[in-house]
């Protein structure tokens, strides 16, 4: 039988406490191999020169360099195909690294998160996938109303929110092209691009989810009550 291939995952904390508690879980798991610490950004700097490594758990908020500016370091001393996957680590409800970590291609993840959780996130991550996800039991929910809008508003630009308003109304390609003065290609790229920069929140996004998800953050005017009836169809 051959022999399992483990993610090797280094983790930067200033806080040992919380990396001693990942130590043993990471290696029961079967799939990760915890190769090393730092407590700071310029420790993990000089620990990561040339060695080999496939994903850092990054925690952001950390004297000296912080989390954003050494992955940013990191990424950028390695050859594109060498670079390894970042998980970012913020306190509960702090959303405002969600566009920098976009932009990065690194998953944000909330502190609070349970160790099952972070497991298989890491796996997810190393598999390719990208999780902006400060709220592990979902970002939207009804009490997270502020924090989807601030979200969207951080996502998006203001052409897209635009869009993804008129999509909530139930308009058409066409229809959304006459309204903006453009033509449908250039909507039908955007919403490409809506749905891109969304996925981290919402897989496997449709029309009919990206209402739900306009209508919750207040973002769009109150939708009239003579447009309900034409939704449906659309979204089929």
């Amino acid at each position: 039988m051959s022999e399992v291939i483990k993610i090797k995952v280094f983790v930067v904390d200033d806080d040992n406490l919380t990396i001693d508690l990942l130590v043993t879980p990471f290696n029961e798991s079967g799939f990760i191999q915890f190769i090393g610490r730092a407590n700071s950004g310029e420790e993990c700097l000089e620990k990561l020169r040339n060695r080999p490594v496939d994903l850092i758990l990054m925690d952001i908020n950390m004297p000296g360099i912080d989390g954003i500016e050494t992955a940013e370091k990191i990424i950028d001393s390695r050859a594109k195909d060498d670079a390894p996957k970042i998980i970012f680590l913020t306190v509960y409800g702090d959303y405002g690294y969600a566009q920098k970590a976009f932009e990065m291609r690194a998953s944000l993840l909330g502190k609070n998160i349970g160790i099952d959780y972070l497991i298989a996130s890491i796996e997810r991550v190393h598999q390719g996938e990208l999780i902006i996800n400060p709220n592990p039991n979902g970002i939207i929910k009804e009490d997270s109303n502020a924090k989807l809008k601030y979200l969207l508003q951080t996502l998006l630009t203001e052409e897209q929110l635009l869009i993804a308003c008129m999509i909530r109304d139930g308009k058409t390609a066409d229809e959304i092209a006459a309204e903006l003065n453009t033509n449908s290609h250039h909507i039908n790229n955007q919403k490409k691009e809506i749905h891109k920069r969304l996925s981290p929140l919402k897989p496997n996004i449709n029309a009919a989810s990206l209402a739900a998800i306009m209508e919750r953050s207040g973002l769009c005017p109150p939708l009239q009550l003579d447009n309900l009836d034409s939704l449906l169809p659309k979204f089929t």
